[in-house]
């Protein structure tokens, strides 16, 4: 479970590096209704395993608990990390696997790239059905939702990405950083590409630090 699960995770943010498309080039084969089929949470620095959550719970929603963030630099928010220290501070984050291809529309805003290949920085914008709520440095980073279709295990159709990301797609020491003691929620509706839709109602909780 787990490697394979890093190779999810390696394919996903090998597609994010390369501002892969948000079209899908594969075509819609289930017909099956659209599921959840697992929910994760994971630091970008692979310092730790994967947390796998595969059971929803009773009402249909899915936690994600003790997350893991790292040990923070002295002070509460500081603007830059010094030197060295980068590494106490994981970058966090979620990602929802589904059974089958989705309608990327109904994940992110926008394609990644125009009809041009030029690249779309607010492309992962959360599209209209989807809230996204948890901490941000306002004026400096935002939550975004990117979809990658079709991943190397034949339970997974697709994913949704959920992540911390500074408002310019440029490069700070709080982007993907999510606060200990933090809540995360994303909450709302998908759609696959036959538009049959599935409500999300994901929490995710990191721990404090010792």
């Amino acid at each position: 479970m787990i490697s394979g699960t890093n190779r999810w995770i390696l394919s996903g943010l090998a597609a994010l590096a390369l501002t892969a498309t948000a079209c899908n080039p594969y075509p819609a084969a289930n017909s099956d209704p659209p599921k959840i089929v697992r929910v994760l949470a994971y630091d970008r620095l692979q310092a730790s395993d994967p947390i796998v959550v595969e059971t929803p719970n009773a009402d249909g929603s899915y936690t994600i608990n003790h997350i893991n963030v790292g040990t923070p630099v002295p002070g509460p928010d500081i603007p830059t990390i010094p030197a060295g220290e980068v590494s106490q501070w994981r970058g966090t984050s979620i990602m929802i696997q589904f059974n089958k291809q989705m309608d990327p529309l109904s994940i992110q805003s926008a394609p990644t790239q125009d009809s041009t290949g030029t690249p779309n920085n607010n492309a992962c914008v959360p599209a209209a059905g989807i809230t996204v709520t948890g901490p941000v440095e306002a004026g400096v980073t935002r939550w975004l939702t990117c979809y990658f279709p079709g991943q190397p295990d034949t339970t997974v159709g697709s994913e949704m990405l959920i992540w911390k990301a500074t408002l310019a797609n440029g490069t700070d020491p709080r982007s993907s950083r999510i606060p200990a003691g933090a809540t995360i929620t994303v909450v709302g509706t998908v759609q696959d590409q036959s538009g049959n839709k599935l409500n999300i109602n994901l929490t995710a909780i990191t721990d404090a630090v010792p």
